[in-house]
């Protein structure tokens, strides 16, 4: 940990919580960590990741647990020893009440797989134009999931981490304004959100990956029992410092990919009982104008996952399938119209996962977990030729959530 970075913003909440105090404004300071360890337990060997013996299968199978581009890719996954980084994670959320209708919430969050540096995760400035509308500005949460509002609080969910098979997108915040209408119709409530704004990464293997023209929308509404989601999300992406190099999409120089997400799902209790079901389309291509030869896609991705839980007083034992398939469908690479030559053309990418678990709510504000996870690979036989078996790998973790 960066003891210097860490002092430097436990200060400025200290400088903040002053000045807040000064204006007899109301403060309102919440927390949430999350403590876990785990490791795999049974893997099988990938292919190699150079371009220069590809098949090759030197290196164990680890599990990913943290997106690709939010994290240190070591400090990301679990294999065969035990680690305690990828999904131990602490964090504060300040909000003021200025008055008017007018309020301010920042979020800071340290994470293990970030080498526990503090990193402002929101920050934004909200404001009630009446009862039922509400406008946002600034560093807010892209509304992809249905728990995209905590995914950072492990204590709001029954697992230890949400079916990476579903929740594997590399980014989840963005910088621009939201407006959200609440109601109700009958014994509805209803929710509808869109949001508008942009986003600059510079992790991930294409270096740089700039964001732009990002929008979408989610309708939700829920009863005493059923609560429905639907959403829609839309947006440029470029890596601006992309090499000639790698030439192939996505991502060669100069090139914009458009890419679209959605996604449908279902929460339901039965008293003790409850289901959930999440369903996620997601497509990668060109735009048609700067792809005339109409091979605009790249990769449709259908992902899934349904759960079930029960309710025994304190514990809550729980299942979980999810599948994640990709289908990769361009081959004009490049964009010109050559036809390129990848084997991996017009081929599909898979995995599907098993989740078994229970969570024991030993103290008001606190819950142990214990998970196994089983994940195997379903992709076809001339992705697996290249790309060994990845997917293979069983994993088990124990972690504690506490919200104070």
């Amino acid at each position: 940990m960066k003891i210097r970075t860490l002092t430097k913003t436990l200060f400025a909440i200290g400088l903040t919580s002053s000045v807040v105090a000064s204006h007899a404004a109301e403060l309102r300071v919440n927390g949430f960590a999350s403590v876990v360890g785990g490791r795999t337990i049974s893997d099988s060997k990938e292919a190699s990741d150079t371009i220069l013996a590809p098949g090759v299968l030197d290196a164990d199978s680890t599990y990913t647990v943290t997106p690709a581009f939010s994290g240190d890719p070591d400090s990301s996954s679990y294999d065969d020893d035990l680690s305690f980084k990828p999904e131990t994670n602490m964090g504060l959320q300040l909000s003021a009440d200025l008055g008017g209708n007018l309020s301010i919430t920042a979020q800071l969050t340290a994470q293990g797989a970030n080498d526990f540096d503090a990193e402002i995760e929101w920050l934004y400035v909200s404001y009630d134009i009446n009862n039922n509308l509400n406008l946002k500005g600034g560093r807010q949460r892209i509304p992809f999931y249905f728990y995209s509002d905590y995914l950072d609080v492990g204590y709001a969910y029954h697992w230890i981490r949400p079916p990476q098979d579903v929740y594997s997108l590399s980014f989840s915040t963005y910088e621009g304004v939201s407006l959200t209408y609440n109601g109700s119709i009958d014994l509805w409530d209803t929710s509808l959100q869109t949001y508008y704004g942009a986003l600059d990464t510079d992790t991930g293997p294409f270096g740089q990956l700039d964001f732009t023209d990002l929008w979408g929308f989610v309708l939700s509404g829920s009863n005493d029992w059923l609560e429905l989601r639907l959403s829609y999300h839309h947006m440029d992406v470029e890596a601006p410092d992309a090499t000639a190099a790698v030439p192939t999409r996505p991502f060669s120089p100069g090139n914009e990919e458009v890419f679209d997400y959605t996604s449908f799902g279902v929460k339901a209790n039965f008293g003790n009982l409850f289901m959930g079901i999440e369903y996620a389309l997601s497509g990668l291509g060109e735009p048609a104008a700067v792809n005339p030869f109409n091979e605009t896609g790249f990769q449709d991705g259908n992902d899934w996952y349904i759960t079930a839980g029960y309710r025994m007083g304190a514990w809550t034992p729980h299942i979980t399938f999810s599948s994640s398939e990709t289908e990769n469908e361009s081959e004009d690479f490049d964009g010109n119209g050559i036809v390129s030559a990848s084997t991996e053309d017009g081929k599909d990418s898979a995995t599907e996962t098993w989740i078994l678990g229970v969570r024991y709510d030993f103290h008001p504000s606190a819950a142990l977990k214990l998970e196994y996870t089983d994940r195997s690979e379903e992709s076809d036989t001339e992705v697996q030729a290249i790309r060994g078996e990845p997917g293979e790998v069983s994993t088990f973790a124990v972690g504690i959530d506490v919200i104070f």
